[in-house]
């Protein structure tokens, strides 16, 4: 068995899991609504750029396309009036949070 075989092999007997997606962009929503319900307005912004900084790296992975990632964030943001209070150009700040922390050098 050649170097390339043997790879191919490895490759194919590695266990992996299985990520329910859905679950994870669920549990951000759900921690971007506590963050807003304990911390207000400003605690739910920072929950948006958190759980873009995760969600960016499933992008990246392409696990997880750009708009089924980003825009639940902008719907939450929205729901609870965050784009009201601090204008639509904060609010998609914090969602690109995750973009560029994750494009940068």
């Amino acid at each position: 068995m050649n170097a390339r075989e043997n790879n191919r092999a490895s490759i194919d007997t590695q266990p992996y899991e299985l990520v329910d997606l859905a679950a994870i962009i669920r549990s951000h929503r759900w921690t971007i609504c506590e963050a807003y319900f304990y911390g207000g307005y400003q605690a739910a912004l920072e929950a948006v750029a958190h759980a873009s900084i995760d969600l960016c790296g499933w992008v990246r992975s392409r696990s997880l396309t750009a708009p089924a990632a980003f825009d639940p964030l902008q719907e939450v943001s929205e729901n609870l009036g965050l784009v009201r209070h601090f204008g639509q150009d904060a609010v998609q700040s914090a969602i690109v949070a995750g973009v560029k922390l994750w494009s940068a050098p």
